[in-house]
């Protein structure tokens, strides 16, 4: 009779393997012949070569099948662990839409860092000294600074049921035209703290992250706002529509809609903060839709910050130049008033933004620094004309209308544009 073992072997009367007893605390393979006999083997090498290669089959087997369970139990543990982990972290999504906040464990993940400037200190210009702003836009911060000053005894007499609205508005414009420089400037003038959020810094992958973000955002502008009742804040929401774009309630859009309930219930927790200004910049005009009206309506106006005029060109390129000592020692703006001026309309023409012109200053100044290594005497050189005019042929276009197909804007202007079509099931 031919016996075939569980690893391949045959042969008449081999034996088989049956319970491993232990000798002198060690264990040793046992075997049963197939005719009935009990033999122990405990020496291989006493072993008939017949023995000897079922013995080595069966230690090889016998590790394979000890891997394999290895093997199982591990992808058995990693599959528990990874359950794990994702019921806990939907239970602390789940705790922080129900109100119940974040404890220290996922701070970090909804924390957004928020530097506050003190812009007293700061060397940009107050309103009053700025010739190259729209005189529309500075009429309008001019207006908005004089009610922010006003005495506790004015709101007092002049406000309707004893309340002071929020200082809130919202600044559109294409990009480029200054918006945050706006915001900047009004807390320059005020000497206030100005601190900005970007879309960016609020963008999560994870569900639920963004608005808790958001939430923990307007809490911090409360407790510095309370904490220092006697300073003056101006927080800026930078590409607000990424936050308060009008879409329909379907599960797809279900965390745009979080995100903007999250900002609008932000909007009313600090609105009875009198030394607050809250600014929103976006490049979509509201007049054309695709904001959403109940957050505008928090928002006390909406300002337009349109492209500059040839007179504002002229003076913020003169501005820009100005900081550089290559221009003042050599009285280079005095010296071209004339070709500046012209180089100015033409960039009107080209529908250079206030970001365009900057742009322009810092390549033209480019262009010179790069020939003075080497030159032991390179204060003698003279900033030219011709480095602004060279410039000026090789711009690179970065106005432009969000929706309009004919426009460009910025790379991260064009990621929000993406990501908010993605978000919106919008191709």
């Amino acid at each position: 009779m031919t016996n075939v073992n569980s690893v391949g072997i045959s042969n008449n009367n081999l034996p088989v393997p049956v319970t491993e007893p232990k000798v002198n605390n060690k264990k040793v393979v046992a075997f049963k012949a197939a005719d009935g006999r009990d033999q122990f083997v405990r020496q291989p090498q006493m072993m008939s070569p017949q023995d000897a290669a079922l013995y080595k089959a069966i230690e090889e087997q016998q590790k394979r099948e000890k891997n394999q369970k290895l093997k199982q139990n591990l992808s058995w543990g990693v599959g528990i662990a990874s359950g794990l982990a994702i019921i806990g972290f939907l239970a602390l999504q789940m705790k922080a839409m129900k109100g119940g906040g974040v404890d220290a464990a996922d701070k970090a993940l909804h924390d957004v860092k928020i530097k506050f400037k003190d812009m007293a200190q700061s060397g940009l210009r107050k309103l009053k000294d700025n010739d190259s702003m729209n005189p529309k836009l500075k009429k309008e911060l001019e207006a908005i600074i004089n009610d922010f000053n006003c005495s506790p005894e004015v709101y007092k007499y002049a406000s309707l049921h004893g309340e002071v609205p929020a200082k809130m508005f919202v600044l559109y414009g294409v990009p480029g035209t200054g918006k945050t420089y706006a915001g900047e400037t009004l807390a320059k003038s005020l000497d206030a703290y100005y601190a900005k959020v970007q879309f960016s810094d609020i963008a999560s992958p994870y569900i639920g992250s963004s608005s808790v973000k958001i939430t923990n955002v307007f809490k911090t502008i409360r407790e510095k706002a309370m904490q220092e009742p006697n300073k003056k804040f101006v927080f800026s929401f930078d590409e607000i529509d990424s936050l308060i774009s009008s879409v329909k309630g379907t599960d797809n859009n279900q965390h745009i809609i979080q995100n903007r309930t999250s900002f609008l219930n932000g909007l009313d927790s600090i609105k009875d903060l009198k030394n607050v200004i809250i600014v929103g910049t976006t490049n979509v005009n509201p007049a054309k839709g695709g904001l959403d009206k109940a957050t505008l309506s928090r928002f006390g106006k909406t300002i337009e910050v349109g492209l500059p005029t040839v007179d504002e060109i002229l003076a913020s390129l003169k501005y820009h130049l100005g900081s550089s000592e290559a221009i003042t020692s050599h009285k280079f703006i005095e010296n071209h008033e004339k070709e500046l001026k012209e180089l100015a309309e033409e960039m009107y023409k080209q529908k250079y933004s206030q970001r365009d012109v900057l742009k322009l200053a810092e390549e033209s100044m480019e262009k010179f620094r790069v020939k003075l290594p080497g030159n032991n005497n390179f204060k003698a050189e003279e900033f030219s004309i011709d480095y602004l005019k060279e410039c000026m042929k090789n711009k690179g276009v970065v106005t432009g209308n969000i929706g309009e197909g004919t426009t460009s804007v910025t790379d991260k202007e064009s990621y929000i544009v993406d990501l908010i079509r993605a978000l919106s099931g919008k191709n």
